[in-house]
């Protein structure tokens, strides 16, 4: 065998042993891309179902709640109607007229505010008085209740268009409203709306005792519930808590989220 034979073969080899190698690293290159694709598809996937999931839950709170407060204004609303119907007709009795004056005054008042709290859990509430209204009735109510001293500010450089996304920011505030009452034995409850053509941002915030060591992992129910609402609509939420200063919630909304759906 000649030299240049030899050193064809030599040629030939090292083209077969770099072909072999560029079909390797291109056969590899091909299996990451496809593993990598299949990763994302997967958590794309992981990501619908958690959204479906979490709109099923709000749907079915949504439906609970607004059957809730049909029942508190047709039923528990129409018997208190019917108990100061009957007070009415009784307060003829000279002798216990004070007595039943005072229980007639205080049906009629349970009767008001139980028809306000239906309104406030029906989903059309927000829909027909709007968030900014909306969060105002509920802040009035807790001042009637005599439950909480509230302030409430409110700065829009551009008219709020109403948004369907409006309801879960409203309801995250109710959550917020209700870990207040409950829990932080708090004095004053502040919120603060500003609308912008860009962002809605809300800030709400107590004085009362804080939440000690707040941890994702080892939220409580309606803070889980808050951060997963958020979640559902691409709003930023944080949540600041001391013993000191009290609890404070920040949500910031875009509009280009509505628009982009």
């Amino acid at each position: 065998m000649g030299q240049e034979e030899i050193q064809l073969i030599i040629i030939v080899s090292t083209l077969v042993i770099l072909l072999m190698a560029a079909g390797f690293i291109l056969f590899f290159i091909f299996i990451q891309k496809r593993k990598n694709r299949f990763i994302q598809d997967k958590e794309k996937i992981r990501e619908e179902l958690e959204k479906t999931y979490l709109t099923s839950q709000m749907e079915i709170q949504e439906n609970t709640l607004q059957y809730i407060g049909m029942e508190l204004h047709d039923n528990l609303g129409q018997i208190l109607s019917t108990v100061k119907i009957k007070l009415a007709m009784a307060m003829n009795d000279l002798e216990a007229q004070d007595a039943l004056t005072e229980v007639h005054d205080l049906v009629g008042t349970s009767i008001k505010e139980i028809r306000a709290l239906s309104r406030t859990l029906n989903k059309d509430h927000v829909q027909n008085f709007g968030l900014i209204e909306a969060t105002a009735i509920e802040l009035k109510r807790y001042r009637r209740w005599e439950i909480l001293q509230t302030h409430f500010d409110c700065f829009s450089s551009d008219d709020l268009e109403h948004d369907k996304n409006h309801l879960i920011l409203f309801r995250i505030l109710q959550e917020f409203f209700s870990n207040t009452i409950r829990h932080a034995k708090a004095k004053n409850l502040w919120v603060k709306i500003e609308n912008s053509k860009e962002n809605l941002s809300i800030l709400a915030r107590d004085d009362g005792s804080g939440i000690e060591n707040v941890k994702m992992e080892d939220k409580g129910s309606g803070l889980l519930n808050m951060h997963a609402r958020a979640k559902m609509i691409n709003a930023d939420i944080e949540l600041l808590t001391s013993s000191e200063t009290g609890t404070e919630i920040r949500l910031c909304y875009s509009h280009q989220f509505s628009q982009s759906e």
